[in-house]
């Protein structure tokens, strides 16, 4: 189709009139390169992971990990009522039980009981942010009970990752001009 065909058009007032009689359908001229033309020549192209089949398969992958963190929540809130209760129990010899019997780091114990006694003292915290899974928890647990409420009214605390959930520990500041290895700038190589 070369130059324009005239098609006509509703009643418009915006609509201006080419070639048309005045008590007639309003007529406007559209060429091949208009966008009226071109959508109705293009196919409609789906995006594959926009398909019906793949929208089930994340629903479902999403719906077992969501599962799967909160089991991992439960079995550290478990977890840690069992170190709690070594705790009391070998007293003295704690520390020894956790790496040669238990191979766990100081660091792991200490999440999984402040896990547990943030449990036992809420459970309902734990029961309603579950779904934020065990890493943000185990921060939220050590925080005080007001850097605790802070915490938790974030509205996009789901989104937020492990880091702003507590003030930056000492290896993560940078002191003076100090450059982290790697970056512009560095004397270090990564």
């Amino acid at each position: 189709m070369t130059g324009s065909t005239p098609i006509p058009v509703l009643s418009n007032a915006t609509t201006p009139r080419i070639g048309s009689a005045p008590s007639g359908p309003k007529m406007i001229r559209l060429t091949v390169s208009s966008p009226i033309l071109r959508l109705r020549r293009e196919p409609l192209i789906v995006d594959p992971v926009d398909e019906p089949e793949a929208a089930a398969l994340t629903g479902r992958f999403l719906e077992l990990r969501r599962q799967g963190v909160r089991a991992l929540v439960d079995m550290a809130v478990e977890l840690g009522g069992i170190l709690l209760e070594g705790r009391r129990a070998l007293q003295g010899s704690y520390h020894r039980w956790l790496s040669e019997r238990l191979g766990i780091e100081r660091t792991t114990a200490a999440n999984y009981v402040a896990l547990a006694q943030l449990g036992r003292d809420s459970p309902a915290l734990i029961e309603r942010f579950r779904q934020l899974g065990a890493a943000k928890l185990y921060r939220v647990a050590r925080l005080s009970l007001e850097g605790r409420h802070a915490v938790l009214k974030t509205a996009s605390l789901d989104e937020m990752n492990d880091l702003p959930c507590t003030a930056p520990r000492r290896r993560d500041r940078v002191a003076g001009r100090a450059r982290a290895p790697g970056r512009p700038g560095s004397d270090r190589p990564r």
